[in-house]
């Protein structure tokens, strides 16, 4: 797959931000993250048509982006995480709907495919072994847990209902989405995970790579 020109502000700028993390450079991790997810909507806006569709992608990287910005400062005052914790509910939730209307049957529906046990299995699991230390964030973060579960599940449930190519990217940035959320869950809340804020940022950038790119492709495959 040839690289768009439009690609690369958000390959240079992701690139410099997982170096910022690795080399414990704080001043440049905080000044590249609120850049990543325009970099990425930019991309997006270059390289597709202009349809309705569109706005519901825009909103996700929106609320992603005012999720990374205020999780800057989730170390100095406990109510950024949480405000960083709706926004990106707010994303995630909207990859749902996204999951649920970008299909080629032009039926909103939630399908129930048998991957469905194994997000349901995981969400349980990884709550479970969370929820003693959660304190007044258990309710918050069951929702959460819940609700990027939901995405996993629709981004499955579009399988036979759009075409293969941008059903994998789908599905593959749902899933690193939901392993960069499970890190970040576990470094902050259970024990501390050796390169933490890399690992977490490298799958959570794929993954919205891998989302963006899927639905553009869908979106693109319907005006063939």
């Amino acid at each position: 797959m040839k690289l768009s020109k439009w690609l690369m502000p958000f390959i240079w700028v992701s690139v410099i931000h997982l170096f910022a993390h690795a080399a414990d450079l704080d001043f440049l991790d905080q000044l590249t993250k609120p850049l990543l997810m325009p970099m990425l909507a930019l991309y997006f806006w270059k390289s597709c048509i202009s349809t309705p569709l569109n706005k519901f992608v825009f909103a996700a990287l929106f609320f992603s982006w005012l999720g990374d910005t205020l999780l800057i400062f989730a170390y100095d005052n406990e109510l950024f995480f949480i405000a960083g914790l709706i926004a990106f509910l707010i994303a995630h939730i909207t990859y749902v709907l996204m999951n649920l209307n970008f299909v080629n049957d032009g039926n909103s529906r939630l399908v129930f495919k048998w991957p469905a046990l194994f997000f349901i299995l995981y969400g349980v699991l990884v709550f479970s072994q969370l929820l003693e230390s959660l304190g007044a964030l258990t309710i918050p973060v069951a929702i959460y847990t819940s609700v990027i579960c939901i995405m996993g599940i629709t981004a499955f449930g579009r399988i036979n209902r759009t075409g293969n190519l941008d059903y994998r990217f789908v599905v593959g940035g749902a899933g690193l989405f939901i392993v960069s959320d499970t890190l970040l869950a576990f470094n902050k809340f259970d024990a501390p995970i050796g390169s933490a804020g890399l690992w977490v940022m490298l799958t959570y950038l794929i993954g919205q790579f891998l989302l963006i790119e899927g639905y553009k492709r869908f979106i693109l495959d319907l005006k063939k």
